[in-house]
């Protein structure tokens, strides 16, 4: 009996973690257009904003670059408001690009 008391915990537990592991993502889009200069993005038909410390995350989730973004990416992404306006705190490239 403590035995199935022990394996259930344990798989509640794994599986409440897995879950907590997932990203969020307050939105997501087709990237229209990037423009690095002036730190500014178009998704579908809105302007968003990069943030100074905006990153980027690959399909596999390692650690990716700004440079990475081109039109025609499928992206989710988080915002963040900031003192002025509200900017993209992350970016992820959506698998199947």
């Amino acid at each position: 009996m403590k035995r199935t008391v022990a394996t259930v915990f344990l798989v509640a537990v794994l599986l409440t973690g897995a879950a907590l592991a997932e990203p969020r993502f307050a939105e997501n889009g087709t990237l229209r257009r990037v423009d690095l200069q002036s730190g500014s993005l178009v998704v579908e038909d809105s302007q968003l904003w990069l943030g100074p410390a905006t990153r980027v995350y690959t399909p596999t989730g390692a650690l990716g670059s700004l440079q990475m973004l081109r039109p025609g990416l499928k992206i989710q992404f988080n915002m963040e408001r900031g003192a002025k306006r509200r900017t993209v705190s992350e970016i992820w490239i959506v698998p199947g690009n």
